[in-house]
This record gives C-alpha cells, sequence and structure tokens, in this order.
C-alpha cells in the first residue's frame, strides 16, 4: 500500500511540475539551440555586422580603434572584442552603447549595432530572463531546478521489472496516438535521463552562480592571480598592439580574446587583455592580463591553467551546459536533448488532455 501511495504522490507531482514549467522548458529548449548556432545565425541575420572577407594580414588594432572613434565622434573606446575566426569582424564597445563591428583586414567601420540589441544578445536573454529582467531569470532558474525533479521521478515512474525492459523500450507505432505518446514520452525520457540531467545540473548552477560559486570557492579554493612584476609602469604609454603583444609573451598558447582599455583617472591605466586556452571551448576565456599602459609592462597573470579545483568547478559548467566539454559530438548531443526536451513536453502535454478527456467521458 506505501509503495502504491508513493508512486502515485510521485505521479501527480510530476504530471502537476511537467505542466507548469514546460512552456518555459520548450523557451529556454529552443532558444539554447539557438545559442548553439549564434555565430552561423548572426552572419545570416545581419550579413553587413558579422561577415568579412579574409585579407591576406589584419590591420594593426590601433586602426580599428581609429576608425570607430573617427565615425563616431565624443564618445569613448572601452573595449575591443578580438576577431577570433578569419571570417569574424572586430568588435570596438564605445560609450553611449554603441558597437562598431570592424572589418579587421581593411580597416573601415562594417556597421553600428546598438549594444544588447545583436541576435545572440537577444537570444541569450530570452534564454536567461524571457525578457522578463530578475523575474524572469529567477523563474528560469526555479525551472531548470524542477527539471531535474522531473527526470528523478520520471525514472521511477518508468522504471520497468526484471524481464520487461524490452518491452519498455520499444515505441508502437501503431494503435492509439495516446499509445504512442505514451511509449515515446518513456523512452525519450529514459535515453535523454543523463544528457538533461547535465544540463539542468549545468544551468541551475550557473543560475545561481552568485550563492554556489563562493561556496565552492570557500571548500575548494578561489581565483589566483600571479604577479610577474611589482610596477606601476615605467615608461613612454603603448597602444593596443604592444600591449596584446606583452600580453601574448606570458601567455603563449592562448588565444587573445578581449582586448579592455585603461580608464581615466584611475591609479595604475592598465590594458586588461582576456585569453582563452584550447580547453577552455568558446567564449572570451578564463585567462587575464594586466599590462600597464606606461611601459607596456604585463605586470598580473591570472591563468585558468593555474587555478584551483574551485575555479574550475565553476568554470566547467559553462562547457558541460552546451555540451562543448565533450567536443562537437557534445553540442550534438546538448542539441538534440534540448530538441527532445520540446517533444517531451508535447507528448506529455497530449497524455494530459487524454487524460482529462477520458475522465469527462466517465462521468
Amino acid at each position: 500500500m506505501a509503495k502504491t501511495t508513493l508512486r502515485g504522490a510521485l505521479l501527480f507531482g510530476h504530471r502537476w511540475v511537467a505542466l507548469a514549467t514546460s512552456a518555459i522548458l520548450v523557451v529556454a529548449s529552443l532558444s539554447g539551440v539557438l545559442l548553439a548556432f549564434e555565430r552561423p545565425l548572426a552572419r545570416l541575420a545581419d550579413p553587413t555586422a558579422n561577415r568579412v572577407e579574409p585579407g591576406q594580414a589584419q590591420r594593426p588594432v590601433a586602426e580599428w580603434l581609429a576608425v570607430a572613434l573617427a565615425a563616431h565622434p565624443g564618445t569613448t573606446a572601452l573595449s575591443v572584442r578580438l576577431p577570433t575566426e578569419t571570417r569574424d569582424p572586430a568588435v570596438v564597445l564605445l560609450s553611449q552603447g554603441k558597437n562598431v563591428h570592424v572589418d579587421p583586414y581593411a580597416g573601415r567601420v562594417l556597421a553600428t549595432r546598438a549594444r544588447g540589441q545583436s541576435l545572440g544578445e537577444r537570444v541569450n536573454k530570452v534564454h536567461a530572463t524571457l525578457l522578463a529582467g530578475d523575474a524572469g531569470h529567477t523563474l528560469v532558474a526555479l525551472t531548470t531546478s524542477l527539471l531535474l525533479f522531473l527526470v528523478a521521478t520520471g525514472l521511477y515512474l518508468f522504471w520497468p521489472k526484471a524481464g520487461q525492459w524490452r518491452r519498455a523500450l520499444t515505441v508502437r507505432v501503431r494503435g492509439p496516438g495516446r499509445r504512442l505518446a505514451f511509449d515515446l514520452h518513456n523512452v525519450v525520457g529514459f535515453a535523454t535521463a543523463l544528457s538533461v540531467t547535465a544540463l539542468a545540473f549545468s544551468g541551475a548552477f550557473m543560475a545561481f552562480e552568485g550563492t554556489l560559486a563562493p561556496l565552492a570557492f570557500r571548500a575548494f579554493g578561489g581565483p589566483s592571480a600571479r604577479t610577474l612584476v611589482a610596477t606601476r609602469g615605467e615608461g613612454p604609454a603603448v597602444d593596443a598592439d604592444a600591449a596584446l603583444a606583452a600580453a601574448a609573451e606570458v601567455i603563449p598558447g592562448a588565444d587573445l580574446t578581449v582586448l579592455g582599455l585603461p580608464a581615466a583617472g584611475t591609479p595604475v591605466p592598465i590594458y586588461t587583455v582576456l585569453a582563452r586556452y584550447p580547453e577552455d571551448g568558446s567564449g572570451s576565456g578564463r585567462t587575464r592580463v594586466e599590462v600597464t599602459l606606461a611601459g607596456g609592462t604585463a605586470r598580473v597573470v591570472e591563468s585558468s591553467r593555474e587555478q584551483p579545483f574551485g575555479v574550475d568547478l565553476v568554470a566547467a559548467q559553462r562547457p558541460i551546459h552546451t555540451g562543448e566539454a565533450l567536443g562537437i559530438g557534445g553540442v550534438a548531443i546538448a542539441v538534440s536533448t534540448s530538441l527532445l526536451l520540446v517533444l517531451q513536453a508535447a507528448t506529455g502535454l497530449i497524455l494530459w488532455l487524454a487524460r482529462r478527456k477520458r475522465g469527462v467521458a466517465t462521468k
């Protein structure tokens, strides 16, 4: 009796939690699929700003900054997103919320876009906040956490008795539509349980990173930087290209991704260079180098290859969530899992509607 009661309670919880969260899960899943193809989609959606024809050599970064500032007098350059693929533009971030896309080979402005309005930025907002700010972020975070409950209860409800595994994992295409929906819901749920758990756990971790990361750092070690030389900078001011060259010397093998420009009025004006090692996957990377404006000396390095386990644990959640932790095959698994989550929501809704219809018919 107790076992039947437990099963009934879990079935009730599974059904109603799924109904309450299915719409958000579908939006998160489909937006996640779009983010997996963010770069090619951006080139298709806005080729003027996001597609360049490779030339023989890239122009100096100082020229990119000069043409961007010349196109928008009265603004200040804040940072430069460096191209990491041959067909990528450089993007100069200016004050007043402007992103200036520059052809790195021709040294000319391609287009100017308002910050936060690109396809990737918009889809990211949908994925993380449903375009509803902090409230949407909280809702997505709770929904992602509840997905772990759905996986656990779904496995419990599905688990067949000994000798019945073949039948349980068979999808019968003939017969009532409800039977097909039932079989698909069970088989797909079982087949994707591990990958859905990885997506849900990593997504929930990132959503609550402000709370969980400090706990991980406290338990396993937090970010650490290495001082290369104690200096406030000496000598004449160096330009962006010299700063990048100084950073590249202390982190060989890493791709430079972002150059943060010195802020006016700071006690020690520095360039901040972000870099990505091959194992970091996508994004800007996890390595940071400080280069002094005066003299162009690399004085501090925070390398992803020198961090304690706590930092690696926190940083691992994003490549797990995107699938990049397992390379192109992992991305394919993440994309297919996201699409199958949509199928799970659809078959679950069909089963619920069929149950309601039967209930009405028996009254």
